[in-house]
């Protein structure tokens, strides 16, 4: 993760404490909200019908951290894959032209490094 991490700081700005980014739309800003609680069919129900597929692939996660950037807002899951290996998956969230969210995975790192337990909300500082 932290190597993930380190690689993006340069271009990535944190996102305020306690609030998503300021230019997401309600639906980005409703499934990061969603998200953050892993609120599975809330997130669902703001997505576009070719990123559902995305749900399955965090089922075991949580939303680690979320950026804003001038390029678009990145969001980063942390997922258990047992005892000693981890994933980080990084996506950019974003909308359709249609007002629907759309997530689209930049990089995805497994580790053999357990996941750490979850922290409180992704967007504490």
């Amino acid at each position: 993760m932290h190597i993930v991490l380190a690689a993006l700081s340069g271009a990535l700005l944190l996102a305020a404490a306690e609030d998503p980014p300021q230019a997401a739309s309600k639906p980005v800003e409703t499934f990061l909200r969603a998200a953050d609680v892993n609120d599975f069919a809330a997130m669902e129900a703001v997505m576009d019908r070719g990123s559902s597929d995305f749900i399955k692939k965090i089922n075991n996660c949580y939303l680690r951290r979320v950026y804003s950037t001038p390029q678009g807002i990145f969001a980063a899951w942390m997922c258990s894959e047992g005892p000693d290996r981890s994933r980080v998956l990084i996506a950019n969230v974003g909308l359709t032209a249609g007002n629907k969210v759309e997530v689209v995975v930049g990089r995805e790192d497994v580790t053999n490094r357990p996941a750490p337990e979850r922290a409180g909300s992704a967007f504490a500082p």
